[in-house]
Parts: structure tokens; sequence; C-alpha cells
């Protein structure tokens, strides 16, 4: 025990003193401050409202619409009978002004000198005419095209009788909510998409690391010293333990950090949604987040580490940890592709690989409703897989870090490890 307490406390103030892990962790969590604090500053700054102010007061109907853009409108055809109606389905985005003579020539030279967006002529046989300087229909257009429907609508309901009372229950919106069983894809979306982008950053870098860490050891011929003082468990599991509280103590600080500065601003990113979305995730997906970090690094990084005791030179490490980097990324593209089913057979398969639990039970559990039961067999499996991956990878470890030259074959790696003893 006393072995790997020191192996362990030895790896985790090493990884603390090192200053590419030291600036990293400064930089990003600085940026994450940076981020969350510069968009209200400025907007405090310039007299602007908090963005969901902002998305509500620009354009909305009723608006003074002084400076807005003026669109004429002659209604030669006397289609217009609610000019109100009229303007209020025009969003209160323009200014609609009205005329019983003006001409095509006039309103083409009104928008050549800027009075004038656009104009609408309206012919005694209801035809319309829409004159803007666009290549393509405008929103403008799109706008006129619908309330002047509304209007001949409008009309042809009167001319059939009916009263005022019904025509506005038939033009009154219906009341539309829309609803889906299990969880919301638009709330949890961003939140899955941030901590699965982030489980995968850390448990692949800190994994690499364990690697480094090894081969370094080894080049530098310390290992010899190691391991006759050192069982290859203790060196193992105290590096894999130390490099990994690391890299958890780094993503606590980022995520405290983004919390801060969260907080401090909320009033302005409550009306951003998917950055509210975010930090209105459940606080039990990020306690599991974090157990599936745990189980997730172990596991890997125990191949990692394996792998890294196989070479000489920390050049070769790519070369031998690509079967690593290859499986791991195959998990990480099937729960991207779950994020968007996580009801389909391919992600609840994974989900039940032990390997890649970590990403593909964490994203099902985000994005939809999962029994207890799977989730509770899928760590297990998980866990007895880390287990048995760390042994494994300690006799690979105690076999291959006294070995130098060119990395064996895997072939030669099993028949090592037959022949091996148990430890």
């Amino acid at each position: 025990m006393q072995q790997f307490k020191t192996v362990f406390l030895y790896e985790f103030r090493s990884s603390l003193k090192n200053k590419i892990f030291l600036g990293f962790t400064i930089v990003v969590a600085a940026l994450i401050l940076l981020l969350l604090t510069i968009p209200p500053v400025i907007s405090n700054l310039t007299g602007g409202d908090s963005a969901e102010t902002q998305g509500q007061n620009e354009h909305s109907p009723g608006t003074d619409t002084a400076d807005a853009p003026v669109i004429t409108v002659l209604d030669g055809a006397g289609i217009i009978a609610d000019r109100q109606m009229f303007e209020q389905a025009m969003g209160g985005m323009y200014a609609v002004t009205y005329s019983d003579d003006i001409t095509k020539e006039a309103i083409l030279s009104q928008i050549e000198d800027e009075t004038i967006l656009a104009g609408v002529i309206i012919d005694e046989n209801r035809g319309v005419t829409y004159i803007e300087d666009q290549f393509i229909s405008s929103p403008a257009s799109e706008l006129v095209k619908a309330a002047l429907q509304n209007q001949v609508l409008l009309a042809d309901m009167r001319e059939g009788g009916m009263s005022d009372a019904q025509i506005t229950q038939a033009f009154t919106p219906l009341e539309f909510t829309f609803e889906q069983p299990g969880k919301s894809f638009t709330e949890t979306y961003w939140y899955t998409y941030v901590l699965l982008i982030l489980l995968y950053m850390t448990v692949n870098m800190y994994g690499q690391m364990v690697a480094t860490s090894v081969v370094n050891e080894k080049s530098s011929r310390a290992m010899e010293l190691l391991v006759s003082s050192a069982k290859p468990n203790n060196l193992m599991f105290g590096k894999i333990l130390g490099v990994g509280l690391t890299g958890l103590l780094q993503i606590s600080i980022w995520i405290v950090c983004a919390a801060s500065g969260y907080l401090m601003n909320s009033a302005f990113w409550q009306g951003v949604p998917f950055v509210s979305e975010i930090f209105a995730m459940p606080p039990y997906i990020l306690a599991f987040m974090i157990l599936f970090y745990i189980l997730g690094y172990f596991a890997f990084a125990s191949l990692y580490g394996a792998v890294g005791s196989l070479v000489s030179r920390v050049e070769d490490i790519n070369t031998v940890s690509l079967p690593v980097v290859f499986l791991f990324m195959a998990g990480f593209f099937v729960s991207i592709f779950g994020m968007t089913v996580p009801d389909s057979l391919l992600i609840k398969i994974f989900s039940f690989i032990p390997l890649y639990t970590p990403m593909c039970m964490f994203v099902r559990m985000c994005t939809s409703e999962v029994a207890p039961a799977e989730i509770i067999i899928s760590i297990v499996l998980c866990a007895a897989f880390t287990y048995f991956a760390c042994r494994l990878a300690a006799r690979i470890y105690r076999l291959g870090v006294l070995m130098y030259g060119n990395a064996p074959k895997l072939g030669a790696v099993i028949k090592m490890l037959r022949q091996s003893k148990k430890y």
C-alpha cells in the first residue's frame, strides 16, 4: 500500500507541476469566464437589454414604426377593408402608407431614392403587383402577400353574412403546444453535446498522458530502478490514479468557472436558449458524467499504459496506440449519432459494451428515458471490464517495461502473457 501511495502522490504532484497542464487549465478557465462575461458587459455599456428582452422588443407588433421601412399601397380594388388588421398582419415591422393616385413610375422613383422600401399596386380585378429592389422574394413581400390574402378572406366573409364576432373567432390563432414523449431534444441537446465532448477530450487526453509517462520512464532508464523497488500493479495503478485525479481536478475547475460566470450574468444568458439549457441540466446528469469519466478513464488509461510499456521512444506512441484511438473514436461517433436517435438499436447495443458504456449510455441517459436496471447493468459490466482491463494491463506492463527496441507484435505479446506467471 505504501508503494502505491508513493507512486500515486508522485504522479499527482508531477502532473500538477507540469507547465503545459497549468497553462492549459488556466487558459481554458479564463476563456470560459471571458465568454460568459464579455457579452453582458458589452450589452450594459451599449445600453442594451438582455438577449431575451432584445428578442422580444425587436420588430414586435405594436412598436413605433416611425423609423421603419415604408411600404406604399395603392388599393384600386378596395380589398383592404381593415387597415389596422392589415398592418398588424405585417408584424409591425414596416410603416404602411396609402395612396389613391400613385403610379408605378412614382413608386420606382421613390424606391431608387430610398424614400420607400417597396410599393404595392392592386388593380380593379384584384391583381397585385409588388415592387421592390430585390433579386428574389424578400420577407416584406411574403408578409404583404399573407396580409392581403387575409383582407380578401375578410371581405368574402363579410359578403357572406358572417358577423364580426364570427370573423374574429375565425382569425383567432390556435393555441398550439408541442409535446413529445420522454425528454425534449431541444432541452437536452446542448448540455449532452458539451458534456460528451468534454468526456471524449479528457479521457483520451489523460489516457495518452499515462502512456507518455511510461515511455518517458523507459527512455530515461528510470524504469529499471522503479520495477526493482515496487510491484507492477502499484506502479500501474498509482500512475493511472494520479493522472486521473489530476484530470478530475481540471474538469472541476472548468465546471466551477462556468457555473460562476453564468450565475454572475444569469439575467443576460437566460435569454439565450442553448446557454440557459446547458446550465439548467439536472444535477444527477453531472454526477453520472463524473462516474462515467472515472470508468472510461480507467478502462482506456490502462490500455494506453499497456501499449506505452511496449515501446522505448515517445515518437512510437502514436503508432502503437492507434488501435486504442480507433476503438475510442468508434464509441464517440456512435454517441454523436445516438444524440439524434437515442432509441435506435445501435446505440442501445453499444451502451452495454463496456468500452463504450461511458459515452453511449451517458448519451442515452441525457436524451431519453432509460430503465434504472439498464443503467445499473451497464455500469456493473463496465466496472468489471475496467477491473480486468487494469489487471491485464498490469501484466503487459510488467513484461514490457524492461523490453527495448521495436515494439513486439500482438501475437508475441499474447505468447508472453501465456508463458508468464500470475502475480
